[in-house]
C-alpha cells in the first residue's frame, strides 16, 4: 500500500501563493521594502541561460540544501521587512478564506518562506521549505495522486482554483506540478494570480517553488532548481 502525504501540506502550497500573490500585485514604496541583500550566497557572476536572453543569478540555501537561480533583473523582496510582513496581513485582511487556510501571517519566514522575488510585470518566483516527517520519498505515482487529490479541495475553500496537476519531472527530480489560479481582492479590484506550483520531496522535507510569469523564463527557472546535499 503507498503511503499519504501528511496532514498540513495544503497550509504550506496557500502560503506560499500568498507570499507570491502579495509581491505580484502592485504595490508603493511606502508599501514593500525590496533588498538586494538574502541570508543565502548570492553568487557573483550571473549564469547565461540558455533559450533566453536573460541573465540568471543562483542563490543558494547550504542550511535547507537547495539552489535555485533567479534572473538577476529581478528584485528580491526582504521578508523580514516590518513593510512586507504589513502588505501580507493587507492581502489577508481582504481576503478572509485566505486567513482561514493560514491563519496569522506575522512571521513569513516561519511559514517557510526562503526566497521571495518578483520583476514588477507579474513575474514572481517564491521558494518554500517545511519539515514533514512521514512524507514518501520518493513518492510514487500514486503518492503524488493522493497529494493532489487532498490539496484541490483545500486550495478551492481558500479560494483558489485548481486548473491542473501532473506528475513532471524537473532537473531529474519528481515532482507534482500544480496550475492555479488564486483571485486576490486589493480594495476595490480582484486580480487573479496564476501560478504554476512544483512540489519536491526529499529526507522528510518539501519544497514548494510557486512561479508566475512569462514562459520560457518561468521555465528556466523551474529548471534550475536543484536539491543538494545528496538528499533523496
Amino acid at each position: 500500500m503507498h503511503r499519504r502525504f501528511p496532514a498540513g501540506a495544503s497550509v504550506m502550497l496557500v502560503a506560499g501563493l500568498v507570499v507570491s500573490a502579495c509581491a505580484a500585485r502592485p504595490a508603493s514604496k511606502a508599501e514593500i521594502t525590496w533588498s538586494s541583500t538574502t541570508a543565502m550566497t548570492l553568487e557573483d557572476t550571473p549564469t547565461r541561460i540558455t533559450s533566453t536572453t536573460v541573465d540568471l543569478q543562483r542563490f543558494t540555501d547550504t542550511a535547507d540544501h537547495f539552489t535555485v537561480s533567479i534572473p538577476a533583473s529581478w528584485q528580491q523582496l526582504d521578508l523580514t521587512s516590518p513593510e512586507a510582513i504589513a502588505a501580507y496581513k493587507k492581502v489577508v485582511a481582504y481576503n478572509p478564506k485566505l486567513a482561514d487556510a493560514i491563519g496569522s501571517p506575522d512571521d513569513l519566514v516561519s511559514q517557510g518562506s526562503k526566497v521571495a522575488a518578483v520583476d514588477g510585470l507579474g513575474g514572481v518566483v517564491n521558494v518554500m521549505v517545511h519539515s514533514t516527517p512521514g512524507v514518501p520519498n520518493p513518492p510514487s505515482s500514486s503518492d503524488w495522486e493522493d497529494a493532489a487529490q487532498a490539496l484541490a479541495p483545500e486550495l478551492e475553500q481558500a479560494g483558489g482554483t485548481v486548473l491542473s496537476h501532473q506528475v513532471a519531472t524537473i532537473n531529474g527530480r519528481s515532482a507534482l506540478q500544480i496550475q492555479v489560479d488564486l483571485p486576490i481582492q486589493t480594495g476595490a479590484a480582484t486580480v487573479t494570480v496564476h501560478e504554476t506550483v512544483d512540489v519536491f520531496t526529499a529526507k522528510d522535507t518539501m519544497y514548494w517553488l510557486t512561479l508566475a510569469g512569462p514562459s520560457p523564463v518561468i521555465d528556466e527557472i523551474a529548471a534550475s532548481f536543484e536539491i543538494t546535499d545528496g538528499r533523496g
